[in-house]
């Protein structure tokens, strides 16, 4: 009896700990990102607060108007806030749904489907912000290996990342309308 109760309680204790590995680190601090310059190839931007709206992104950081978010989060201020001790829930439950957009397959191309087309651009978006994002993490010494547990979803490594979308932007005729 005491043997089955001592299985049952390290089994419980298993089953409750969090799923972090040892070693493993949910915590992100960004010192170093890229220089945030106006996106001016296409059009100027009319809200000099909003640097790149293109990627609904207030540039890499908003504390370029003194640490106010009220524009929108940089990418820095998004991946600070999925990853760390208590990380913000609808932070992190958007870019969840984001790694898993990433990884998802391109629907074929059907002339009549509005929907499908649209999908597949979220999917090439999604894409392109993994690459940005695991390019940012990994110049700041973080591997993918280190945060994979902190979320639902799997982060590539950047050179992965990297090739699934440069190959979806050479094969983008096969998805697009």
């Amino acid at each position: 009896m005491p043997k089955r109760l001592h299985l049952a309680a390290i089994a419980a204790l298993l089953f409750l700990l969090p799923s972090q590995l040892p070693g493993q680190t949910c915590s992100v601090v960004l010192p170093s990102i890229p220089a945030t310059t106006q996106n001016t190839r296409y059009f100027s931007n009319v809200v000099p607060q909003v640097v790149n709206p293109s990627l609904s992104l207030n540039g890499f950081t908003c504390s370029r108007s003194g640490g106010n978010c009220n524009y929108g989060y940089g990418l820095k201020e998004i991946l600070e806030r999925v990853y760390r001790t208590s990380p913000d829930d609808m932070v992190k439950g958007t870019y969840e749904q984001i790694l898993a957009q990433a990884d998802s397959s391109f629907l074929l191309r059907d002339p009549n489907s509005k929907a499908n087309i649209e999908t597949n651009i979220q999917t090439m978006q999604a894409r392109g912000f993994v690459a940005l994002a695991t390019y940012v993490l990994e110049k700041n010494g973080y591997r993918n290996t280190q945060l994979n547990g902190c979320t639902q979803g799997r982060l590539p490594s950047h050179a992965t990342a990297l090739a699934q979308f440069k190959e979806a932007l050479r094969t983008s005729s096969a998805w697009m309308g």
